[in-house]
C-alpha cells in the first residue's frame, strides 16, 4: 500500500510530542509548538485534549482529535481484509447485535392480509469495546529529529503493526478470541469443505454450502497460494489478489498455511453477515518503563529498560469489535495444494 506523505502525520506528530514531553501535557504542548509551530495541528490536538484550546465552536476540540485519529486509523484499515470487505454491517460500539441462522426474507402482501415475519433462531450479543493496540519503540534521536522522513518511519511502523494484528485476529481460524480482551476471528468455527481435484470443483463445493449472498461475497486467501495458481487457467489472479471464478479475491498473510504437506486455506465471506464496530482512539507514551520487545505476536520477548537505552515507546489504541452476525456467511476451503489448478 502506498501512503501519501501527509496522511496520518498530525496524529503521529502528537504522539512524538507526547514522547518528547515524557507524557506531561504542558511539556508535550511546548514540544509540539517548538517543533511544529503553535498553530500546527499537532499542537492544537494536544491543547484540545487538555482543554486549553479556544474553540471557535462547541465541540471543536474533540472534533479535531477525532479527525486526526480517524485519518490515522483509515490508513490502518485500508490494507486489512476488514477494510476491503465492502458492505459489512457497521454498528456503534456497545450495541446489541441480533445473530440469526438465515437471511431476512421479504414478501408481497395483499391488502388486509397478515404480514409475515422471517422465522429462524435468534441470539443477541453486545459489541463490547475491545482494544487493539499497536506500539513501536523509537530512539530519542529519531524523536528529536522532527524531520518528515523520521515522522513517516514512525507512522509507517505504527500503521504496519496495527494492520498485521487486526488482520491476524480477524481472519485466522485458530483465533477463538479472549473474553473481555480480543474478538474471535470471523472464520473461527465456520463451516468448511476439503479440497477436491481442482479449483473449479472445489469452489463449487464451497459455494454449495454457503448461505451468504454470493453476488456480494469475497474470497480471501494467502498470497503464496494466489501467486502459485497458473495464469493460463486463471489470468485475473495473483499474489495481491484479483478475481477467481468471477469472485473478488483479497490477499492476506494471516490465513494459515501448512508445511507437511504444503497446503493452504481459502475463505468465502459475505460482508453483510459481519457486524463490525469501531470506537474512540487513543495515543500514549512510555519513557520510564521496562518493555518486552517481540518480533512477532506470541513470540519470546527481550526485556529492556527504555530509560537506560534512551528509548521511548509510542502506542496507539482503538476500541473495536466484530463478529459473524449471520451463520453461514463465512465458509472455508481447506487443504488446498500449492499450484492448484
Amino acid at each position: 500500500m502506498s501512503i501519501s506523505d501527509s496522511a496520518g502525520i498530525d496524529f503521529t506528530r502528537a504522539a512524538i510530542a507526547l514522547a518528547l514531553g515524557q507524557g506531561r501535557m504542558v511539556d508535550s504542548i511546548h514540544a509540539a509548538e517548538s517543533h511544529y509551530g503553535a498553530a500546527s495541528r499537532a499542537a492544537m490536538i494536544l491543547r484540545a485534549v487538555t482543554g486549553t484550546s479556544t474553540p471557535a465552536s462547541p465541540g471543536w476540540g474533540s472534533e479535531l482529535v477525532a479527525d486526526a485519529a480517524n485519518e490515522f486509523f483509515d490508513l490502518v484499515a485500508a490494507p486489512t481484509v476488514a477494510g476491503q470487505l465492502v458492505g459489512m454491517r457497521r454498528v456503534p460500539i456497545r450495541t446489541r447485535v441480533i445473530v440469526r441462522t438465515g437471511a431476512a426474507i421479504a414478501s408481497w402482501v395483499g391488502q388486509g392480509q397478515a404480514k409475515p415475519f422471517t422465522g429462524g433462531d435468534f441470539e443477541a450479543d453486545t459489541m463490547d469495546p475491545l482494544k487493539v493496540v499497536a506500539s513501536v519503540v523509537v530512539t530519542d534521536e529519531m524523536l528529536r529529529l522532527a524531520q518528515p522522513d523520521a515522522e513517516r518511519v514512525i507512522r509507517d511502523d505504527l500503521v504496519r503493526a496495527a494492520t498485521q494484528e487486526i488482520d491476524r485476529t480477524f481472519v485466522d481460524p485458530a483465533n477463538n478470541g479472549t473474553a473481555g480482551e480480543a474478538p474471535a476471528a470471523i472464520t473461527h468455527g465456520a463451516g468448511s469443505v476439503p479440497w477436491d481435484t481442482d479449483i473449479r470443483t472445489s469452489l463449487a463445493a464451497l459455494i454449495d454450502g454457503f448461505t451468504g449472498d454470493l453476488s456480494r461475497a469475497f474470497l480471501v486467501a494467502d498470497p503464496v497460494l494466489l501467486s502459485s495458481i497458473p495464469n493460463d487457467a486463471h489470468p485475473n489472479i495473483g499474489a495481491r489478489g484479483g478475481e477467481l471464478q468471477g469472485i473478488p479475491t483479497l490477499s492476506t498473510d494471516s490465513l494459515p498455511r501448512f508445511d507437511s504437506p504444503q497446503t493452504h486455506t481459502l475463505a468465502l465471506i459475505d460482508p453483510a453477515g459481519i457486524a463490525y464496530a469501531e470506537g474512540e482512539a487513543e495515543i500514549s507514551v512510555a519513557r520510564q518503563a521496562s518493555v518486552s520487545l517481540i518480533s512477532e505476536p506470541g513470540g519470546e520477548g527481550q526485556l529492556i529498560s527504555l530509560w537506560q537505552a534512551n528509548l521511548a515507546a509510542l502506542r496507539v489504541e482503538r476500541f473495536t469489535n466484530w463478529r459473524r452476525a449471520r451463520t453461514g456467511s463465512v465458509r472455508l476451503l481447506t487443504g488446498i495444494p500449492r499450484g492448484a489448478e
